[in-house]
C-alpha cells in the first residue's frame, strides 16, 4: 500500500472574495482559533459533499471578511500489489502443512495469499510474521482457506498491518487430506499506513434477484477517496463473493465502473470464530455518493445485511491564522471559479510537524443563499429533428423542473437499436439533449416455461430483441455434475428456425446442504426472437429435474434537463440514425451527482408518421404486405377475365 501525501494548492491569491457574491455559497462552518499560528482543520463530510469534485469552491475568510489562503492535505493509498515471496518451503508436520517464505525487504504486511493447483477443499489456516525468522507473532488464526469445485475461493489471509519480513502459514489438515501449495504472496508496505476514517453508509435500496442481492448505498458525502467497503451481517456461517461498482461517464454514456471485489465470510474453524467483512476498493468517487454492491448468493438464502460502512481518506485544510478570532469556511458553490493562492513559506512549515485543530462548529446553511438554476449554462433544447423518421413515439411525463431520470421500458429496450444509439427526446420539433446511463440496474423477467422432454425446457419471453444478463435455475440437493446449454431458436420469417448456442456451463452439487443448488448461466446475450431452449446433458445418469427458472435483464435510463411544462416525446426505431452528440456530455458529472426527479413514460408507444411507423417484420408491415398481395392478385384476375374471349353462344 503506497502512502502518498498530497498537498494541493487551490485557487489564487487575492483580496477577500473580490468580485464574488457571498450568497452564492450555500453552506459555511465557523472556526475559532485561540492565537495566531498554523492550524489543521479536517473538512466535515458536508463540505466534501456540497463542493465541486476538485474542492475548488472552498473559501476561508477571517473575521473581517478577508480571504485566507490554505492548503488541502490528504492521504492517497494506492492499491497494494502482492509480491511473490522468495525461499518458499512447504512441509508436513503431523496433521498440519507448514508454509514459509521471505519478503525481499522488511516492511509492514497486511495480507498473505496462497497459491495451489488443488480444488475442492476447505481448511482453517493461521498466519505468523517474524523479523528474523526465529521469533514469530501470530497475526491471524482460524481463517478458512478453500476452493470450490464449481467456483468460489478464498486463499487470502488478511490482518492489521504488522512489521515483519518472514512469513509462516500453518494449515490444519486434521479434518481432510493435505493439499499441495506452490507459493506465497504478500503485500509489503514500506511504512505503516496512515490512519483512515470510517463512516456508515445508508442502504437506500435492496433488490433480491434470483441468485444475488443488489444493494445501493449512499455514502456520507460525494467526492470521497474510498479504501474499502465493510459489509456487516447478522449471519454466523456464510461465504459470499461481493463486487463493488459506481456509475462513471465515458464515451457519451454512463456505465458501471467496477471498483473492487472480494470474498466475505463468517465461520468457526478449528474451534475459533473467523470472519471477513472488508472488500478492498482504493478509488476516488468524483461527483457521486452512490455505490452498488452485488452479493452473489448462488442457491443460498440472502444475507441479513445489517450495515454497510466505508473506510475513506479524510481531507484537511491547513492555514495560517494571523490573529486569534473567528474564521468562516464557505462551501457549496459549484459555479465558483478556481483561484490561486500565494502561500509563501507555509508549505515548508508542514514537513515533520503537527498542528492544532481549530474549534469547529457544526456546518450551517446560509440563510441568504440564492439557489441558482440547475445547470444554467446548459441549453434544454438542441437541434431540430424530423420525428417522422422514427417508428415509435411515446410521451414522457417529467417530475418537477430540474434533472430528470427516465427508465426505459421493455418496448424501448427491445425495439431500439442494440446499443440504443437511435434514442431521441424531442419537444416542439427539437431535440432534448440527454446522457445514457447504461445498465444502471437489473430486473427479473417473467417467462413462460414448458418442459419439452426429459432434458429439455422451452421458454417464451414477453418480447423479442431483449438483452439478457443471466438465467438461473434450481437443481435438487444431490450429488451430480451436468453440462447445461442455453439455445436461441429464432425464426427466419418463413417458419424455419435454427438453433444458436448462447451459453453453456457446468453445474454440480455435492449434496448434504439441505437446499436446492443454483445453476447460473451468465450473459449478456442479445436475443433475436422470443424463444429459448435449455438443454441438460445427463449422460448415463438419471435426468436432472430443474425448477424455479429466472431471467434477469439490464435496465438503462436517460438523464436530461427539463425546465417545466408538457414533457417531451421519446423516439426510437430508426436504423439510419447516427449516435447523438450533445454538449450535455461536458456536465455529465453534475448530472450524475445532482438530485434527480423520476420521469416516466405515458402508456404504450405509437407508430411514427408515414412509412417509418411500419416496422419491418412487425404486424402492421405484415398486414400491409398481405393486403397488397391480395390487391395484386385481384387485379390480375380482373385483367385475365377482361382479356379472355367471350364464351361461344
Amino acid at each position: 500500500m503506497k502512502r502518498t501525501l498530497a498537498l494541493t494548492l487551490l485557487l489564487a491569491a487575492g483580496n477577500a472574495g473580490a468580485g464574488e457574491d457571498a450568497n452564492a455559497w450555500k453552506f459555511f462552518q465557523e472556526l475559532k482559533v485561540p492565537a495566531a499560528g498554523v492550524y489543521r482543520h479536517t473538512l466535515p463530510p458536508a463540505a466534501l459533499d456540497a463542493s465541486r469534485p476538485d474542492l475548488a469552491d472552498l473559501r476561508l475568510y477571517d473575521a473581517g471578511g478577508a480571504e485566507v489562503p490554505y492548503l488541502l492535505e490528504t492521504v492517497r493509498l494506492a492499491r497494494p500489489a502482492a509480491e511473490l515471496l522468495t525461499d518458499f518451503k512447504a512441509r508436513l508436520e503431523g496433521r498440519t502443512t507448514v508454509l514459509t517464505a521471505r519478503a525481499g525487504s522488511p516492511g509492514f504486511i497486511e495480507a498473505v495469499t496462497l497459491e495451489t493447483p488443488a480444488g475442492g477443499f476447505i481448511k482453517p489456516a493461521a498466519a505468523y510474521l517474524s523479523a528474523d525468522g526465529k521469533q514469530w507473532t501470530r497475526t491471524a488464526a482460524g481463517v478458512p482457506v478453500y476452493r470450490g469445485h464449481q467456483g468460489g475461493e478464498n486463499l487470502r489471509l488478511e490482518f492489521p498491518p504488522a512489521a515483519g519480513r518472514y512469513v509462516k502459514v500453518i494449515i490444519d489438515d486434521s479434518r481432510s487430506e493435505a493439499v499441495p501449495f506452490t507459493a506465497l504472496k504478500a503485500a509489503v508496505l514500506p511504512a505503516r499506513p496512515a490512519v483512515t476514517a470510517t463512516a456508515a453508509a445508508e442502504i437506500v435500496s435492496r433488490e433480491e434477484l434470483s441468485s444475488s442481492t443488489r444493494l445501493t448505498v449512499k455514502l456520507p458525502a460525494r467526492n470521497l477517496y474510498i479504501f474499502a467497503v465493510l459489509v456487516k451481517t447478522g449471519d454466523a456461517l456464510f461465504s459470499r463473493e461481493v463486487s463493488v461498482s459506481a456509475r462513471a461517464y465515458s464515451d457519451g454514456r454512463l456505465d458501471p465502473r467496477p471498483l473492487g471485489a472480494g470474498v466475505i465470510f463468517a465461520t468457526v474453524a478449528a474451534g475459533a470464530a473467523a470472519s471477513r467483512d472488508r472488500i478492498p476498493v482504493y478509488a476516488r468517487l468524483d461527483g457521486t455518493a452512490e455505490l452498488q454492491l452485488e452479493i452473489e448468493n448462488g442457491g443460498s438464502p440472502a444475507l441479513d445485511v445489517k450495515e454497510v460502512k466505508i473506510e475513506y481518506a479524510p481531507v484537511q485544510a491547513v492555514f495560517r491564522a494571523r490573529a486569534a478570532g473567528s474564521y468562516r469556511l464557505a462551501f457549496g458553490n459549484r459555479q465558483a471559479r478556481a483561484r490561486t493562492y500565494d502561500l509563501g513559506g507555509l508549505a515548508g512549515e508542514l514537513t515533520g510537524r503537527t498542528f492544532p485543530a481549530p474549534e469547529a462548529a457544526a456546518p450551517a446553511e446560509n440563510r441568504d443563499y440564492a439557489a441558482p438554476e440547475a445547470l444554467p449554462d446548459l441549453e434544454a433544447l438542441g437541434a431540430e429533428l424530423d420525428e417522422g423518421a422514427w417508428r415509435y413515439r411515446v410521451r414522457v411525463l417529467p417530475g418537477a423542473a430540474g434533472v430528470q431520470a427516465l427508465d426505459l421500458d421493455l418496448p424501448a429496450l427491445t425495439r431500439a437499436a442494440p446499443d440504443l444509439h437511435d434514442l431521441r427526446l424531442a419537444s416542439g420539433g427539437r431535440q432534448v439533449p440527454y446522457i445514457l446511463d447504461r445498465n444502471y440496474t437489473k430486473k427479473d423477467l417473467e417467462a413462460a416455461v414448458e418442459k419439452a422432454g426429459p432434458a429439455l425446457w422451452k421458454f417464451r419471453l414477453p418480447a423479442g430483441g431483449l438483452t439478457l444478463d443471466r438465467l438461473t435455475a434450481s437443481a435438487p440437493d444431490m450429488v451430480f455434475r451436468r453440462t447445461v446449454r442455453l439455445y436461441e431458436t429464432p425464426s427466419d420469417g418463413r417458419g424455419a428456425s435454427a438453433r444458436r448456442l448462447l451459453a453453456s456451463a457446468v453445474c454440480g452439487g455435492a449434496g448434504g446442504r439441505g437446499s436446492p443448488v443454483s445453476c447460473p448461466l451468465y450473459g449478456p446475450w442479445r436475443v433475436k426472437g422470443d424463444r429459448l431452449e435449455l438443454e441438460v446433458d445427463n449422460g448415463d445418469n438419471k435426468p436432472l429435474e430443474l425448477s424455479s427458472f429466472s431471467f434477469q435483464y439490464p435496465v438503462s435510463r436517460l438523464l436530461f434537463k427539463w425546465k417545466g411544462g408538457d414533457g417531451p416525446y421519446l423516439l426510437y426505431g430508426n436504423d439510419s440514425a447516427a449516435p447523438p452528440r450533445y454538449d450535455i456530455a461536458l456536465v455529465a458529472g453534475e448530472l450524475l451527482e445532482g438530485d434527480k426527479h423520476a420521469a416516466r413514460l405515458e402508456g404504450e408507444a405509437s407508430g411514427g408518421a408515414g412509412l417509418a411507423g411500419l416496422k419491418l417484420g412487425g404486424p402492421a408491415a405484415k398486414a400491409l404486405f398481405w393486403a397488397a398481395l391480395i390487391a395484386v392478385a385481384g387485379l390480375l384476375v380482373f385483367l385475365i377475365v377482361r382479356l379472355l374471349p367471350p364464351p361461344a353462344k
